[in-house]
């Protein structure tokens, strides 16, 4: 699978890609840096210490990186770094 982020017009990006990025925005916002050299894909959001108005504020930008838009019903089920990204892949448009 690859696909666009909107931040790089034409550029491919894979999962691995998406995931670098997603991971970047997580480092910037966490709470904490204690946790990052556990973080992985079935690490929790909240276990990076994540509080709600945090994951609300990760989102925005994250919508704003990719030009995306997530829906709340979607955005809700999101517990782990894994289904971030796979949120993400399913929203991207292929490029």
């Amino acid at each position: 699978v690859s696909i666009t982020d909107g931040t790089t017009a034409g550029r491919l990006k894979t999962r691995a890609d998406v995931e670098f990025t997603v991971k970047g925005q997580l480092y910037r916002k966490a709470a904490t840096d204690d946790l990052w050299n556990l973080s992985g894909e079935t690490d929790t959001i909240a276990a990076l210490g994540f509080d709600s108005l945090s994951v609300l504020d990760l989102i925005y930008e994250i919508q704003q990186t990719f030009q995306v838009e997530l829906e709340a019903k979607e955005i809700v089920k999101v517990r782990t770094v894994g289904d971030l990204i796979t949120l993400l892949e399913k929203n991207i448009k292929p490029a």
